[in-house]
């Protein structure tokens, strides 16, 4: 388009017509922070000049980018871990993540030991902080919660309150319960966004029973026990309901 066009096209606007600007809550990306830095930190290798390994940091401004290009959203929150976020729930159940102590070198082609990859983890974190202050993003985190519990409030609220699009960006499975119409989860690890049709699709279940599903079968990663003997495949024969219509567990126990 040269001068003479683009000169033709501003006169022939029409004034009249509202130019409708996109609200602060209208498409929200919530960011499990730690997810995805420790994600790029195992995978990318990435070193500066002096030689130190920065995939932790550069892979996640990296991926930031990219979900920005590809989400376009009105809002940005990344939201961490507090300190002490797992406490409460180990009150509860003391094997709750009681298999994340296990002392193992994630990327263990860049560091020697344990101790020099911890360190790097840490210094990653503090500069990842600061860069993401200097951005139009709200880094949030709060002692005693997990970026979780965090996240699944957010994305409650924003629904219930803004009829806000939100998108959640985790490799957690945790987080497939909270899908709905208005609940978008994108899993990097898939590269997937999962729709209430996408669940249906890779689960054989409605979206408003995955809490219901995972409560049944429990979940291995977090050591939180389900019913003994019951898996994927036996579930969906047990429970045809599943795929039809929203249960309850106590709707489980009357018919059963």
């Amino acid at each position: 388009m040269d001068k003479k066009d683009l000169l033709k096209l501003l006169n022939n606007l029409d004034e009249g017509n509202e130019i409708i600007l996109p609200k602060k809550h209208d498409r929200v990306l919530l960011i499990d922070g730690l997810n995805l830095f420790f994600r790029n930190f195992a995978m990318l290798n990435f070193v500066n000049e002096g030689g130190l390994h920065v995939g932790g940091l550069g892979g996640f401004i990296r991926s930031l980018g990219t979900l920005i290009n590809q989400i376009q959203p009105t809002a940005i929150y990344i939201i961490f871990d507090g300190e002490g976020s797992a406490t409460n729930r180990k009150n509860i159940n003391s094997d709750y993540k009681s298999n994340r102590n296990i002392r193992r070198i994630t990327n263990w082609q860049v560091f020697e030991s344990l101790e020099e990859e911890n360190e790097a983890k840490i210094n990653q974190i503090v500069r990842l902080i600061h860069y993401l202050k200097c951005l139009p993003v709200k880094v949030v985190s709060l002692p005693k919660v997990e970026a979780d519990d965090i996240i699944a409030y957010l994305a409650k609220e924003l629904d219930q309150k803004y009829n806000s699009k939100a998108f959640i960006v985790s490799s957690d499975r945790d987080f497939i319960q909270l899908v709905n119409k208005n609940i978008v989860v994108y899993r990097p690890v898939e590269k997937d966004y999962y729709t209430e049709e996408t669940i249906q699709e890779k689960f054989g279940i409605l979206a408003k029973n995955f809490i219901l599903y995972k409560t049944l079968l429990g979940d291995s990663s977090d050591m939180v026990r389900g019913i003994k003997g019951l898996g994927e495949k036996g579930i969906l024969k047990k429970l045809q309901e599943l795929d039809e219509k929203e249960i309850s567990l106590d709707d489980i126990f009357h018919n059963t």
